[in-house]
Formats: C-alpha cells, structure tokens, sequence
C-alpha cells in the first residue's frame, strides 16, 4: 500500500473539503519556516505554547483540536531548565575549583611547616 500517497490524497480531500486554499497552506509554512529561523521568534513561540490548552473551540481549529488530546505542559520549558542546571554545574565547578585551591594552599603550607 503505498502509505505517502495515500495520506497526501486524504489530506488534499480534507483541505478542500474545509475550503483550504493552497494559498493559505503556502502562507502558514511560510509563517512557520519564518518562526523556526528566528531564534527570538522561535523564543517567543515556544513561551506561547503554554496558551495551546486554550485555543479556540470554534473557527478551523475546533475540529482539529476535538480529534487530539493535547498533553499537560510540563512546569518549564526545556530550554529554561537547561539553562538553569548549567548554571547550577558552573556554580558547583566553580566552588569545586575553590575548594581544590584551598587544599592546595593548606597541603604547601603544611608541607613548609
């Protein structure tokens, strides 16, 4: 079975049985190519994500959104976690290194006594 053109062929139906334009969809990839090049629009867009629960129930959207569960947002996003342990294992680097330093220091000057 040839699984691509079969789910091209529906979604073509589907497009335009809901009276999608190809304009329209070249128009949104387009959007989106914009949104995804941009780190600061990207940026934006994945703190917005957190509004997706609340997307319309009416308009184009509500069909698709009836047909999915959508699941919880976690409490942050990867990359403000991320951002956040790296700057937890340089802070403990950094003390780790600190603390190297001063048992360097104590072991000479024991060594001298």
């Amino acid at each position: 079975m040839p699984l691509y053109e079969t789910i091209y062929e529906h979604r073509r139906v589907i497009a335009e049985d809901l009276g999608l334009s190809p304009g329209l969809e070249s128009w949104a990839m387009g959007l989106y190519g914009r949104v995804i090049a941009s780190p600061g629009l990207y940026c934006a867009a994945t703190r917005l994500a957190r509004l997706a629960p609340a997307l319309p129930s009416i308009g184009p959207l509500a069909e698709w959104r009836c047909e999915r569960d959508l699941p919880d947002m976690p409490g942050q996003r990867f990359r403000d976690w991320f951002k956040k342990k790296r700057e937890s294992c340089r802070q403990n680097d950094q003390a780790g290194e600190d603390g190297q330093k001063i048992a360097i220091k104590e072991s000479q000057e024991g060594d001298s006594a």
